[in-house]
């Protein structure tokens, strides 16, 4: 294990290490859960930064090691800073919001909360861009020295999770995530996906996770680049039978 940390520690610093801070903020998320009796919208106020905190532990960790296989400096040298900057700000606001009892996301209340809102939408639009640049470097590069399976994999999580991103800046131009009513009504027990309408959220979260999940199992699993081609295409239409039926204001469960 200490091993493996080493590697990923070498393969990038500065992801690494964010993605350690963002480890620790999710401990202290966790035990903030667990105590605090603060709640929002009728969750606690620490489970949304800890589900945040969470998921960019993992996307940071995954960046940093898929970015190592990448063969343009300037993608090595400028996509660790342009997606960790937005990941530790966007976080951060949510957290702070968080302290102070209210909500982060399509919060424009006051000129505070409006300030704190736009900056989150600033940081999310940088981190697409960081995302789109490593994504079409990893389509445009031709020699990598990988197998071949793996290689679509990492191509086709990549592709995955960038188009996960575009349902976030779809929300963004809605104001919410909800389809079919207003945000806050009664959701699923901890991921709080709305049980009676249709949730962008659900999506969006699953192609998050196509960022570890393709490239994983196309390196443990698969042998073949049509296997993994397969695969990537029953989990693409996965997520878009779950796109359309939010669209459809239709809740996963209700």
């Amino acid at each position: 294990m200490i091993k493996w940390f080493d590697e990923l520690r070498g393969r990038n610093q500065l992801l690494f290490w964010t993605g350690l801070y963002f480890l620790l903020m999710s401990v202290y998320c966790l035990i903030q859960t667990i105590y605090s009796h603060e709640s929002i919208l009728g969750t606690s106020i620490y489970l949304k930064p800890l589900k945040y905190f969470t998921t960019l532990f993992l996307m940071s960790w995954t960046i940093a090691w898929l970015i190592s296989h990448a063969h343009s400096k300037p993608v090595k040298k400028f996509v660790p800073v342009l997606a960790s900057l937005p990941m530790v700000v966007y976080s951060a606001i949510i957290l702070l919001q968080a302290n102070r009892s209210t909500t982060s996301h399509y919060n424009i209340s006051t000129p505070f909360d409006t300030m704190m809102y736009y900056l989150m939408c600033a940081m999310a639009l940088l981190f697409l861009i960081s995302v789109f640049v490593l994504t079409f470097s990893f389509f445009n590069q031709r020699k990598i020295k990988l197998s071949q399976h793996y290689t679509w994999g990492i191509r086709m999580g990549l592709g995955i999770f960038f188009l996960s991103l575009l349902v976030g800046v779809l929300m963004v131009i809605l104001g919410k995530h909800s389809i079919g009513g207003p945000d806050g009504s009664k959701g699923l027990h901890f991921l709080n996906w709305s049980k009676k309408y249709g949730d962008l959220r659900v999506p969006h979260l699953m192609g998050l996770f196509s960022l570890q999940i393709i490239p994983l199992i196309s390196y443990y699993w698969f042998k073949t680049k049509v296997q993994v081609l397969t695969f990537s295409i029953l989990y693409f239409v996965v997520f878009l039978a779950f796109l359309i039926t939010a669209l459809l204001g239709l809740p996963l469960i209700p």
